[in-house]
């Protein structure tokens, strides 16, 4: 027993160890981006789709008006997914100082589509850039969040895609938002690794580019059809056409969030994910497996009586995600996100756990006051 036990662990620490390798060597495969020559940058089109999204705006707009790249190469569609707040009249106030914003409406419902991918849909129809960007309304973007991702574009790059982190606000739940800030900059990198080994399986959809030659030869959200995830979907669809995709680390194209406010916001965002999580591939979902029961193990030793063995797995599997994410916040220049790192690993597993009654015994997840079916 004591030697099963012990292979266990040697087993476990192993696994998780060449994880954590393979992780590393991902991140230090990516290329630095390229600097654009000023009289070869293209026209290009930011969609924000928002619904009810009053309180983000202004950080939104403001970051927009502090793009650094000519203003009559790009373009602005603001896309007002049926909000019942003064979402529209605050974007409209905007008119004042954007000559390059427009704010339409989804005026056309597409059969297979539904939510944002529709309102993303129907801005494709009038976007006429040869990259497309897009992000959304509760985001602030950098300044040089177009040049940059614009330099990460080889010949045959398809698809760019960047780290999102969370805005640590609010006082009385400043920790929760700070380990969901550490959640996504864990899963993110994770999926930026990957993706340099040609196996992407992570993207945010408030923070990607693509060429539009490419999303039309992808078939684009229409293709895709109705997804909770779109941006994971779309990204699936470029992968299906073999169009190369990137995932970059690259601190001058993080873009920040706001966190979902409480419990109930926080297990329906991650069952969305989760939805999108069943049509990953079978390395993908490999590798989340690796990491989700690697971190139940340790409880399962405490709890069946192989005291040591847990104990050293959990110490083991701490120290292991502490240094990933120090080894993260470098790479995309957010030190302040080191605090805590010991957490991460608990805050990981007790999400994990929660959310798994609902996976199993939930047919629908809602967002931004709709219901999905999953």
């Amino acid at each position: 027993m004591a030697n099963s036990a012990f292979i266990l662990v040697l087993s476990v620490c192993t696994v998780y160890a060449l994880v954590a390798v393979f992780i590393i060597l991902g991140l230090r495969r990516q290329t630095p981006p390229v600097e654009i020559d000023r009289s070869a940058l293209p026209f290009v089109s930011i969609l924000i789709a928002a619904r009810n999204e009053e309180a983000n705006l202004p950080g939104l707009f403001a970051s927009l008006r502090n793009l650094n790249y000519p203003v009559s190469l790009f373009e602005i569609i603001f896309i007002d997914d049926d909000s019942t707040d003064r979402t529209r009249s605050l974007a409209r106030e905007q008119l004042a100082y954007f000559e390059n914003l427009r704010i339409i409406s989804p005026w056309i419902k597409y059969p297979r589509l539904n939510g944002k991918a529709n309102a993303l849909q129907n801005a494709m129809q009038q976007a006429r850039g040869q990259f497309v960007f897009i992000t959304d309304a509760d985001c602030t973007v950098p300044a040089d969040w177009i040049r940059r991702h614009l330099g990460h574009y080889s010949a045959d790059t398809a698809m760019v895609g960047g780290i999102t982190v969370l805005k640590n606000t609010t006082p009385n739940k400043r920790l929760f938002y700070h380990l969901q800030s550490q959640d996504w900059l864990y899963l993110l990198c994770s999926g930026s690794a990957a993706a340099a080994w040609g196996l992407p399986f992570s993207i945010v959809g408030n923070n990607m580019s693509f060429r539009r030659q490419a999303y039309n030869l992808s078939g684009g959200f229409e293709q895709i059809g109705s997804s909770v995830v779109e941006d994971y979907a779309l990204m699936s669809a470029f992968q299906k056409c073999g169009l190369p995709i990137k995932l970059c680390t690259d601190s001058a194209i993080v873009v920040t969030s706001s966190p979902v406010a409480g419990l109930h916001e926080f297990l329906s965002q991650r069952k969305r994910w989760a939805a999108g999580a069943k049509t990953m591939s079978l390395s993908a979902r490999l590798l989340l497996l690796i990491g989700f029961s690697s971190k139940l193990l340790p409880a399962i030793a405490i709890a069946t009586g192989a005291y040591f063995e847990g104990l050293f797995l959990l110490l083991f599997i701490t120290i292991s995600d502490s240094f990933l994410l120090f080894y993260f916040c470098s790479k995309t220049a957010r030190p302040a996100l080191r605090r805590h790192a010991w957490l991460y690993s608990f805050f990981a597993l007790a999400a994990f756990l929660v959310l798994l009654p609902f996976i199993f015994f939930s047919k629908k997840v809602e967002w931004k006051g709709r219901q999905y079916p999953v």
